[in-house]
């Protein structure tokens, strides 16, 4: 989204999470789905105090509601382990990441698009504690996931790209 379409969302977002928090049960999981979305955006606007306080209550009611392995479960788990990981909690993101890896793993088919973000999120993290050797790894288990699923899904070239640039500027500050 572009940044006036991203203000237009976070005002519709809020008001949506005000008036469900009116009419909802709290535990409701139409309210977790707002809260993960504006948790969402909130990120994207490196707003992280606010994007931890929405995905907290999310994670909440989601690990009430779903099973241990429900991909929106994971999905939101990935978006903590992101917002950790900009707020320079390495550890604790690495292993809400590899965490959310697992479940994405258990849950979906080989070189799913869900298991090629996940591995992509985590290869970011390793390479920021200079874990080198496994997030080049990473990336290119990623890449290679990306590859696998393009005849199946629609996804965005840009991130195969993306993530190829990733694992050469990996191999190249290792060595």
């Amino acid at each position: 989204l572009e940044n006036g379409q991203m203000m237009e969302a976070e005002s519709v977002l809020e008001n949506v999470v005000m008036i469900e928090r009116r009419v909802l049960e709290k535990d409701d999981p139409s309210l977790a789905a707002a809260l993960h979305s504006l948790g969402y955006c909130y990120l994207r606007q490196s707003r992280l105090d606010e994007t931890t306080g929405m995905l907290k209550e999310c994670l909440e009611i989601r690990k009430k509601k779903l099973s241990a392995s429900d991909l929106l479960l994971a999905d939101t788990m990935h978006l903590v382990g992101r917002c950790l990981m900009e707020q320079q909690k390495y550890n604790d993101s690495e292993h809400v990441l590899r965490d959310t890896l697992r479940m994405r793993t258990a849950a979906v088919l080989p070189h799913h698009e869900d298991i090629a973000q996940s591995q992509f999120t985590l290869s970011q993290c390793l390479r920021r504690q200079s874990k080198l050797a496994e997030a080049v790894e990473l990336a290119t288990a990623c890449l290679g996931s990306y590859k696998q699923s393009l005849p199946y899904l629609h996804f965005h070239v840009a991130s195969g790209v993306f993530v190829l640039v990733f694992v050469c500027a990996c191999v190249k500050v290792s060595h």
